[in-house]
């Protein structure tokens, strides 16, 4: 282990400004989710929304998304990129706040669509910007520590964000299980989250911008290995399908199914992220020996038994370890995909492959996160976690297939060299 972590502290030592602000940035985001991510459904359900409505918002702010995504992955391989990575951000934020101010459904769509916007220029313009910040040797470690930093920091959010209802209703002079209290609590979050623009804000050019390398081209939607493109979108879609049905709702399905406690469930969170965040770290090495495409199956298909699991045990400790199980393995994964995706096409084909990636994502998501909201609201709970084992063995099909059908190389120095 530290023979790991001398080795990312070397690369880290050597990454330039912009990529130094953007883990800054990172870190606080994440701190903000991982708040929001324990208390937000548990709010809305206080404030007097339904599980079906959750539905509805995670519906909306991913169709949003998915018609976002695409027209500024477009932008982002024409224009400066770090303008929108601030864009997204302020987007973002304002929908973030607007949560906290109102609990009148047509004005929550509306700040959810706020917050899709705000991810669709992020999911389109950070990760090529990185990659443009970052050399080929660096962008696996750098893809790996902002795993890590959304693993640990998530993990203080969940941690702390469990007991912030009880503080914030002391303070408030209500009960601690109370929507002021949970309203209170979530503004932490969305307070950390506001925070992220201290390194936003410091954001310069990239050196390829710098150098006009960046500049107005004429848009194309074409791509040099569509066949590799349509695997990872595939991936994408069936994944993120499967996942929409569950993952946003965990902490609902631990309050209802398991009647636990807010901090009992913000504990099982930070559980799950402390395990990442160890995991994440070797995966740089498992990639020098398979590949990213291949380590991505391995690990994918590693957690759909857990799904399994998780859909028919009724017994806490084994559900908790299935859900920890699963959540390490997908989330390991996610560095080795950003970095297979920008490496496997041209740099000026990058920001329209992220698009079309998270396009596939977000229109799934929005599918999912509607059909897991009814099924909740009908006490449905394991039937979400079927349902998705099924959509994640179609997504890592799809993966193994094109993936050893186009490439004979399986490092990312050879996928650019190709």
């Amino acid at each position: 282990m530290s023979l790991i972590l001398r080795e990312y502290r070397r690369v880290y030592s050597g990454l330039n400004g912009n990529v130094r602000l953007m883990l800054l940035y990172y870190s606080l985001i994440a701190l903000g989710s991982g708040i929001s991510g324990v208390l937000l459904n548990l709010y809305l359900l206080k404030a007097g929304l339904d599980e079906a409505f959750l539905g509805t918002l995670t519906s909306v702010q991913y169709t949003v998304m998915a018609l976002a995504v695409l027209p500024m992955g477009l932008a982002a391989d024409r224009v400066r990129k770090h303008l929108l990575v601030k864009a997204g951000f302020w987007i973002l934020n304002a929908g973030m706040t607007g949560v906290l101010l109102t609990t009148d459904p047509r004005a929550l769509i509306v700040a959810y669509c706020l917050q899709g916007l705000g991810w669709a220029i992020a999911a389109a313009s950070e990760y090529p910007y990185l990659s443009e910040n970052t050399q080929a040797s660096e962008r696996t470690h750098v893809f790996s520590m902002v795993a890590v930093l959304y693993a640990i920091m998530p993990s203080i959010g969940t941690l702390t964000g469990g007991y912030l209802p009880a503080i914030a209703g002391g303070i408030l002079g209500v009960q601690g299980d109370s929507s002021p209290a949970f309203r209170g609590a979530l503004s932490i979050g969305v307070l950390a989250s506001w925070l992220a623009g201290l390194g936003v804000v410091r954001l310069t050019d990239s050196p390829k911008d710098e150098a006009g390398h960046n500049g107005p081209h004429v848009l194309s939607l074409k791509v040099s290995r569509p066949a590799v493109v349509l695997g990872l979108a595939m991936n994408a879609g069936f994944v993120g399908l499967g996942a929409a049905m569950f993952v946003p709702y965990m902490n609902v399905i631990l309050d209802s199914k398991f009647a636990l406690e807010t901090h009992v469930i913000g504990w099982i969170m930070t559980a799950q992220n402390m395990v990442l965040a160890l995991g994440t770290l070797v995966v740089p090495r498992l990639s020098e020996r398979k590949g990213p495409a291949m380590t991505v199956v391995l690990l994918q298909g590693l957690s759909v038994p857990a799904l399994l699991i998780m859909a028919f045990t009724s017994r806490l400790p084994l559900f908790v370890a299935a859900f920890i199980w699963r959540g390490c393995l997908m989330n390991m994964a996610v560095p080795l995909l950003d970095t297979f995706s920008m490496g496997v096409v041209r740099s000026e084909e990058r920001g329209v492959v992220n698009a079309t990636l998270g396009l596939a994502r977000n229109i799934t998501w929005a599918i999912g996160g509607k059909v897991g909201g009814n099924l909740l609201r009908d006490k449905m709970f394991s039937s979400p976690m079927l349902l998705a084992s099924a959509c994640y063995a179609v997504g890592i099909l799809a993966l193994f297939v094109m993936s050893n059908w186009t490439l004979t190389g399986t490092g990312e120095a050879r996928i650019e060299e190709g």
